[in-house]
């Protein structure tokens, strides 16, 4: 096959039904004939963070973004990634790669002040927090949250 769509239907469906290694390995071999697809390096990026690769994960989702830089949810999930490992300058600076490219989304906000919050950066993600309650006033977690670093701040005071 010359088009992803069909790997992408197989690797998705096993992916559902919680064959993430054959999910991966579809859309791996999609990509021995598409190796310029986006859409499954970025599921192949996916299957492998879901797996537990977080390198191969890393490379992959960074592959999709030199493609294809505006991609969004690469960007949330390379985020989200490295933020789980810990790395959170480089989580941040994804975050508002995805924000730049996508600024009224509420829910990118909340995980971007969740990374600031484990930088000690407070007034930083107090700010997101606000401007994702403007967003989505009712977004409970980052009513919650913000409710939470108000809290901090205060007893801290």
């Amino acid at each position: 096959p010359d088009r992803p769509e069909p790997y992408l239907a197989l690797g998705m469906s096993l992916a559902k039904s919680g064959d993430l290694s054959g999910a991966q390995a579809v859309f791996d071999q999609g990509l021995s004939f598409l190796p310029e697809s986006t859409v499954l390096t970025y599921n192949a990026a996916l299957a492998r963070a879901m797996r537990g690769d977080s390198d191969a994960a890393i490379r992959m989702f960074r592959k999709t973004l030199e493609r294809e830089p505006g991609h969004v949810q690469a960007r949330e999930n390379l985020a989200g990634l490295l933020a789980s490992l810990g790395r959170f300058q480089e989580s941040e600076a994804e975050f508002r790669a995805a924000i730049a490219v996508s600024p009224r989304d509420a829910s990118t906000r909340v995980l971007l002040a969740r990374v600031l919050l484990a930088q000690s950066k407070l007034a930083d993600a107090k700010t997101q927090l606000k401007i994702a309650l403007e967003l989505d006033p009712l977004d409970t977690s980052a009513a919650e949250l913000l409710r939470s670093l108000d809290d901090k701040i205060s007893f801290d005071k």
